[in-house]
């Protein structure tokens, strides 16, 4: 080893508090005295849903997944090796598997996030967040991996920082049935350096990670009512709101950084509540996954909009997931007034379905996109990418646009610049309501509005074509724009 990498790890070894902390939520059984009656006692016998996550240490595997003694999670388990050092290079490996232990089959979606941290400081007291600095990766494994260069190499291609967090897509277990075995790697690249190690008598960083398993029944029992009686049963909530980032700030603070889903939907509450974050700033320190299993709630309300900047860093924003009979206006931020919106990417999916008329939340009508569903008054979106497949053609929703749906239609002087749709916009077909528009960019150019240096590759279908066959990559009402 070289004299100044062993100079540079020496300086690296903040010890880390790896602690997996895992919460488990199962939904209620939506089945009664569906698997079996007996006459002859008169004995009547509920179905029953039991879920398990179970782990093995890649110390305890080393001799193989399928020899290897399971151990059911705990919520006080730590399945990392407790007071590590951690350093650049150094890995953490642990093979987890979900596990139907009940007679019902069941539905179910693995998510991980960072549960709890404290930020720590350098030498020259600046914040060290590890959620920033280790990074981790979830992948199937069908055997232990050969070292942990291996294991590394396995999440090259998908790993991210802890704070953009983990949401696996939904799987079915029958009954009695385990899934398939998933390595989560965890690492500190060896591209960190300095800025990750704590000084004499600072602040020690620490983290904590969470594992959030959710499931309910899935549909495969039979029954009198047939096998979709219960097709709709829903996942229970997770708590995932996090609002100490502002409500235990210090001072008069105009700006703030979030990192996490949970802070995310801290700012969607906060401003619902009435904080508009008129003249602050909201900055995203890295990428975050949403939790999939929830239908994501917009950020801004008509009677309480957005009303500050929100800067992307050019961070990406993971699985939006606005699914089903939902509120009227769908998009990660949902009204804002006189709100930046700058080098931010979203990608995920919108797809709604049912009378939304009946649930509507807002005069003004149905909104849905990807970044921003409303604007207002001088509100300017730059840099931003769209990468959310929306699908609300079984509903007459007024605009479905990847940016930007609806502005106000005059005085406005909104500003749309340098943005980029690639998802694919479905609207209804229809061939006689003019105030129904689909468009990749902006649903229709009113106002004193610009639109430039925009870009559209995402497809765009249905809704109303004021001039039939137009390109509408960009701007929805049937005519491009620059």
């Amino acid at each position: 080893m070289t004299k100044a990498k062993t100079t540079k790890r020496a300086l690296l070894l903040s010890a880390l508090s790896m602690l997996l902390c895992v919460s488990m939520l199962v939904g209620s059984t939506f089945a009664w005295f569906t698997d079996s009656v007996t006459s002859g006692k008169n004995q009547i016998v509920a179905g029953n849903l039991d879920v398990e996550l179970e782990y093995v240490t890649a110390e305890a595997a080393k001799d193989g997944i399928t020899e290897a003694e399971w151990e059911t999670v705990n919520p006080e388990d730590s399945l990392f090796a407790k007071d590590a050092l951690w350093e650049p290079g150094y890995t953490e490996v642990v093979y987890l598997r979900v596990k139907n232990a009940g007679s019902l089959a069941l539905k179910y979606k693995l998510g991980i996030n960072v549960a709890e941290k404290v930020i720590g400081k350098t030498a020259d007291d600046k914040d060290i967040d590890l959620a920033q600095y280790i990074e981790f990766g979830v992948v199937e494994a069908e055997e232990v991996f050969e070292n942990r260069a291996a294991a590394r190499d396995a999440v090259k291609d998908s790993a991210v920082k802890l704070a953009a967090g983990y949401a696996g897509t939904e799987a079915t277990l029958e009954k009695e049935e385990s899934s398939k075995t998933l390595a989560l790697v965890v690492y500190m690249p060896e591209t960190v350096g300095n800025e990750a190690n704590y000084g004499k008598d600072k602040t020690q960083p620490k983290i904590s990670l969470g594992i959030n398993l959710v499931a309910t029944q899935a549909a495969v029992e039979s029954d009198s009512f047939g096998k979709d009686y219960d097709d709709e049963a829903k996942y229970p909530d997770v708590e995932t709101i996090d609002k100490e980032w502002f409500e235990e700030s210090t001072g008069e603070p105009t700006s703030y950084t979030i990192s996490s889903p949970a802070e995310l939907a801290g700012l969607a509450e906060l401003v619902a509540g009435g904080e508009s974050f008129d003249g602050k700033t909201i900055e995203l320190a890295g990428d975050i996954t949403l939790d999939g299993a929830s239908n994501w709630v917009a950020i801004g309300t008509e009677l309480n909009p957005f009303k500050g900047t929100f800067k992307g860093n050019n961070h990406t924003i993971y699985g939006l997931n606005i699914t089903g009979e939902h509120a009227a206006i769908a998009g990660l931020f949902g009204f804002v007034d006189g709100a930046t919106i700058e080098n931010l990417t979203v990608s995920g999916e919108i797809k709604l379905h049912g009378t939304i008329s009946d649930r509507a939340t807002s005069s003004s009508g149905w909104m849905a996109s990807g970044i921003c569903a409303f604007a207002m008054n001088n509100t300017t979106i730059s840099g931003c990418t769209n990468l959310v497949n929306i699908d609300v053609s079984e509903v007459k929703v007024t605009d479905v646009v990847g940016i930007i749906g609806r502005v106000v239609a005059s005085g406005v002087k909104t500003t749309v610049t340098n943005c980029t749709n690639k998802g694919n916009i479905t609207a209804p077909t229809v061939t006689n309501e003019p105030y129904i528009f689909a468009g990749g960019v902006v649903g229709m150019k009113s106002g004193d509005m610009t639109v430039s240096g925009c870009t559209g590759t995402g497809t765009v279908s249905g809704g109303y074509e004021l001039i039939p066959g137009a390109d509408r990559s960009i701007i929805g009402m049937g005519v491009s724009f620059g």
